[in-house]
């Protein structure tokens, strides 16, 4: 291959980026990192159905990094999940051996040539790694808010900045298994819980989190109270004890929405190999 077409590659895909900047309504999403370099990426994906329909990467990078996420936006945007995995697959195992496997497509085989520099690989290797790594955690999102008035019904006061995060797998685990009739009650009833999906919230416990960009602290598992059994499920809490819930400190200001959640208890950002 001759060296200026894969010159003009780089050139093209890092200075004129496809799918760079945050991405709308995004359905999974990693962080990565390559310390040798100093890449660090931020990198999106939406998916509907079984289908990748969009991608966005944010971040600090080099040409090589960014030349490589782009070729990944243009690349695996209609594809399906499993033909995007064997996408990755496919590039990480050019990246490594001196013949592309077949199937590869024609500019990430070009792509593959940063193989002849090595100190160079995990610049290219990265957004691929990190796509892999967002294809095993979806964003997480909010399903119901509950938040009380300054006073409520029972005469209760607020809870001086805390609140209840409870995840919504437990509750369809307890509807599921223990057949517990769901009667949330009026929110104005409910004292300050928030239930989430796909958030592990128990590893949080002393822990600062964001979500939705509001900066809360972890400080003890979901304790039983009346109120929250009321409002989320009649006999829900001594089950959910230590099974999904999380009492936490709100540590700065803003406001939560039903929905997915941005930069929620984001996973530790991955390295390229």
């Amino acid at each position: 291959m001759p060296d200026d077409l894969y010159h003009d590659l780089l050139l093209r895909h890092s200075r004129h980026p496809r799918g760079h900047g945050a991405l709308s309504h995004a359905t999974h999403a990693a962080d990565g990192l390559n310390p040798l370099c100093g890449d660090q990426i931020q990198l999106e994906l939406r998916q509907a159905g079984n289908t990748v329909t969009a991608t966005g990467f944010e971040g600090r990078s080099c040409a090589i990094c960014t030349a490589s996420a782009s070729l990944l936006a243009s690349t695996i945007v209609g594809h399906s999940l499993e033909e995007t995995r064997a996408i990755a697959g496919m590039f990480r195992l050019a990246m490594t051996s001196l013949d592309a496997p077949a199937g590869l497509p024609p500019d990430l085989e070009m792509l593959a040539n940063v193989r002849r520099f090595p100190g160079r690989v995990r610049c290219a290797m990265l957004p691929w790694e990190t796509l892999l790594s967002a294809l095993l955690h979806p964003v997480g999102e909010i399903t119901h808010i509950f938040l009380s008035p300054a006073q409520n019904d029972f005469g209760h006061h607020d809870d001086g900045g805390q609140i209840t995060f409870i995840m919504e797998e437990a509750l369809d685990e307890l509807r599921e298994g223990l057949r517990v009739p769901q009667t949330r009650r009026d929110p104005a009833a409910a004292r300050h819980i928030v239930v989430t999906r796909n958030i592990d919230l128990p590893p949080l416990v002393g822990r600062e989190f964001v979500l939705q960009g509001i900066r809360f602290l972890g400080t003890e598992e979901c304790p039983p109270c009346r109120w929250r059994d009321e409002a989320v499920a009649v006999g829900a809490m001594p089950w959910l004890q230590g099974r999904g819930g999380l009492r936490a400190r709100i540590l700065s200001d803003g406001e939560l929405h039903i929905g997915p959640t941005r930069h929620s208890a984001r996973q530790r950002p991955s390295r390229a190999a």
